[in-house]
């Protein structure tokens, strides 16, 4: 079983929960157990947002999850007027579990058990009537198959609170405004790396950012190298990592937060899983392992800086496929690379199928890839 975090994003465009999902399915007995098996997965993410078939809503293992931790989302085939379904939500409910809806075909005496409602956007709704009463009856509102920005941006003012789909994968055009001082240095020392600059000048700039400084050589040390004697001198860190490497930590390094590792903001931990799957599909397809690795490390960084995507390349020295593939996803092999990974991470298998067609790769590929990503 391969388990797929599907992003839920609030209002701000920040990642509100993961949806876990098995690769071919919602809300399994068998992905309930394995959740609980892996309490691993639980500490990377501050929320799952876990949606549950009858047979895993009614199983006892649930009540093992956290309720501070978890949502469990009930699935639309799920009768929740049933005496024993209605019991058990309750149930669940004065234990403390946030519980969500998929749909709203239920009576009004049987919403208020509920925190959200999860709707699936279709043409000829929503109505703004419609939605102020669900507004002011108190409900969190989720809106399912949103897959353009502007999209985005009607819903939110419609009054939802959080969003899902491929508006995730195109980006918003946000108005521009300044990189931060942090950013902007690993971007210029990543510019420097990547045009071949001589060691000494990379050197120099890494120690103007003592900060920068400081988390290089911890990288350096971490047991991630099994080094025998640590290593304090910037040029050997350098040297010893080695112009890709180095790019791929700096690319990583963008989503720390003052006081923080990286690895503490959720969109780091997509950034990586996306880079690294997108990697080993380009080993397994004939394409360029670094710059598709790049290309998925880098394709967050519009959400991660609210500059629009642009303008990050007009300040950085980026590999012209990789900046290309940002800026426009179906207009090199890099690109749409990016949209069958994210068509992966969400789970559409017509996309699947559509950007396997159009790179040429067998899904046998995509399979492989996946097991050795994630393992």
């Amino acid at each position: 079983m391969i388990l797929i975090k599907h992003p839920i994003l609030d209002r701000n465009g920040s990642i509100w929960a993961y949806e876990l999902r098995d690769r071919k399915s919602r809300g399994t007995k068998e992905l309930l157990y394995l959740l609980i098996q892996d309490t691993s997965f639980t500490e990377e993410v501050e929320r799952i947002y876990l949606p549950l078939d009858r047979e895993s809503l009614l199983d006892e293992s649930v009540t093992i999850l956290d309720p501070g931790r978890v949502w469990l989302g009930i699935q639309e085939e799920i009768d929740i007027e049933d005496r024993e379904i209605l019991e058990r939500l309750w149930e669940l409910r004065e234990m403390g579990y946030h519980l969500g809806l998929e749909g709203v075909e239920a009576s009004s005496e049987i919403l208020p058990i509920f925190d959200l409602l999860e709707i699936a956007y279709q043409r000829d709704w929503p109505s703004q009537e419609w939605i102020r009463e669900l507004k002011e009856s108190g409900f969190a509102l989720l809106a399912r198959h949103v897959e353009e920005a502007e999209l985005f941006a009607k819903l939110k003012g419609l009054g939802f609170d959080y969003f899902q789909g491929y508006f995730f994968a195109k980006p918003i055009e946000t108005k521009t405004k300044q990189i931060d001082s942090a950013k902007i240095k690993i971007m210029e020392i990543y510019g420097l790396v990547e045009s071949g600059a001589d060691l000494e000048e990379i050197v120099r700039a890494f120690k103007e950012d003592p900060t920068l400084t400081l988390a290089l050589l911890r990288y350096i040390n971490s047991p991630y190298f099994g080094l025998q004697k640590e290593i304090s001198s910037v040029r050997y860190a350098i040297t010893f990592i080695g112009p890709q490497r180095l790019k791929r930590w700096l690319s990583l390094m963008l989503y720390a937060t003052p006081g923080k590792e990286p690895q503490a903001n959720p969109l780091y931990q997509l950034a990586q899983s996306r880079a690294a799957l997108m990697s080993k599909v380009a080993q397994k397809s004939g394409l360029d392992e670094e710059k598709a690795y790049l290309t998925g490390v880098l394709s967050l960084v519009e959400i991660l800086l609210g500059v629009p995507i642009s303008q990050f390349i007009g300040s950085i020295k980026i590999d012209p496929e990789v900046a290309q593939a940002l800026l426009d996803r179906e207009s090199n092999p890099y690109g749409k690379l990016l949209m069958l990974t994210i068509a992966h991470e969400l789970g559409n298998q017509v996309a699947i199928t559509h950007y396997l067609k159009e790179l040429g790769i067998d899904e046998s590929h995509l399979a492989k890839a996946s097991l050795e990503a994630f393992g």
